[in-house]
């Protein structure tokens, strides 16, 4: 042991003095204080030098000094096991029992016998003849068994009790006897079978209508919206629960569900759908609103579409015939204008001839 380092010393003295059955990695930690690493390496020296044994793995790896490392044979040999079994059964004529050794406190020479040969090879050597236990009887029916007829019992319990209260029950509703003079129709007899085949039926009924219900309240679908060739604007109400309302930018995609959807779009062509994972298909240009249940989908409204502008068509019809244009009014005769009387000539003074009368006035 001069080779061995002092943390490998500190731990083969720890097991040699007892302290304990086995050592760990993490206890040699404590003990000498190295590392984990270190711990393990110096371990694995000791195992490889024979002075300790690896016992498990994994987590539940232990090191143990090897058995009879000082002699380099067994503690308990033939020869002593024989010596001590004669000493102790020197005044006995029968084979001791377990308890008779542990009771005598050579429970070690009882467990050293039974290792090295068995307690009937060590009796046969001895010359004892070995008390053969008595044997438990073993019960006729297993555990199972017992158990399955009983659980058949109270079922049986159980069934008889429900058919008598149900019988109880109709007999309660049934209406009044008859008076004595009257015929008494024969009643059918109500027996044990049915009644069972009837409670049978109705609590197989019952839980087929619940995994109805079940069934048709999970049913919710799913809807997938795609924005595949344009942005679009979304409004997503379920009943009167606003789930969803924003801009779909192209290219991405939103998932819901609830029991009815009602989807408004601002640009449906660009909108692709797909419902309780069925493929994505285009939604039609015009659709403004979509209703979505566990069905299938239905346009609800579309878009009313744009107003086109006014065409000028010839007609091809021949023009109606046009009447001649009414002779146009003569135009009113000038007003005869007043005749004007010629100006009075002025008056003609006569003159004066030489002898002093005068000229006459020419004729008219």
């Amino acid at each position: 042991m001069a080779q061995l380092k002092p943390s490998q010393r500190l731990a083969l003295e720890s097991l040699a003095r007892a302290d304990a059955a086995d050592l760990t990695r993490a206890r040699y930690e404590e003990l000498t204080g190295v590392s984990r690493s270190q711990a393990a390496y110096d371990l694995a020296e000791l195992v490889e030098a024979g002075l300790l044994i690896r016992v498990g793995g994994g987590r539940a790896t232990r090191y143990r000094l090897p058995h009879a490392v000082d002699s380099g044979r067994r503690r308990w040999t033939d020869e002593r096991i024989r010596s001590e079994l004669a000493s102790f059964c020197a005044s006995r004529t029968t084979w001791p029992s377990a308890g008779e050794f542990r009771s005598a406190g050579r429970s070690d020479l009882y467990v050293a016998a039974s290792r090295y040969g068995g307690i009937g090879f060590w009796a046969a050597e001895l010359g004892f003849p070995r008390a053969e236990r008595p044997r438990a009887a073993t019960p006729r029916f297993g555990r199972r068994a017992v158990l399955a007829a009983a659980a058949v019992l109270v079922f049986a319990l159980g069934a008889g009790v429900g058919a008598f209260a149900l019988r109880v029950e109709r007999r309660a509703a049934a209406p009044a006897a008859p008076k004595a003079h009257e015929a008494v129709a024969p009643e059918a007899a109500v027996s044990y079978l049915v009644d069972v085949r009837s409670l049978r039926r109705a609590r197989v009924a019952g839980f087929a209508a619940q995994a109805a219900a079940e069934r048709a309240a999970s049913a919710r679908p799913v809807v997938v919206l795609r924005a595949s060739r344009g942005d679009s604007w979304i409004s997503v109400r379920s009943g009167r629960r606003l789930l969803e309302e924003r801009l779909l930018a192209a290219g991405s995609r939103i998932r819901l569900h609830g029991t009815v959807l009602r989807i408004r779009l601002g640009a449906a062509g660009n909108v692709d759908l797909a419902t309780n994972g069925s493929r994505l298909h285009a939604l039609p240009a015009r659709a403004a609103v979509v209703v979505v249940t566990r069905r299938g989908m239905r346009v609800a409204e579309w878009t009313p579409p744009p107003a086109a502008a006014p065409v000028l068509v010839a007609s091809r019809s021949p023009a109606p015939p046009t009447s001649p244009p009414a002779p146009a009014a003569p135009a009113p005769l000038p007003k005869p204008a007043k005749a004007t009387p010629p100006p009075a000539p002025a008056p003609q003074t006569p003159e004066r001839s030489q002898a002093g009368w005068p000229t006459p006035l020419p004729a008219p």
